[in-house]
């Protein structure tokens, strides 16, 4: 995607279930589009929303593997 002139892309590090990832994608696009976030500011707001959630969601396996990659503007 990088090299195709995509300037910034959210990619998982590792196999997640579309169960565990769906609530955290939507808090990083409430941010990144709701909130008008940086991608960088967006996706650390999703981590630590999910890391004060509680349960197993809380859980470093379910929102650590995401990274970003590309530019921040």
């Amino acid at each position: 995607f990088l090299l195709a002139g995509v300037p910034r892309v959210i990619a998982s590090q590792w196999t997640l279930s579309d169960q565990a990832t769906r609530p955290f994608m939507v808090r990083f696009h409430d941010g990144y589009l709701g909130q008008r976030l940086s991608a960088a500011a967006a996706l650390r707001a999703a981590k630590l929303s999910a890391l004060t959630s509680g349960g197993p969601a809380a859980h470093p396996s379910a929102w650590a593997p995401f990274v970003l990659w590309g530019r921040d503007d």
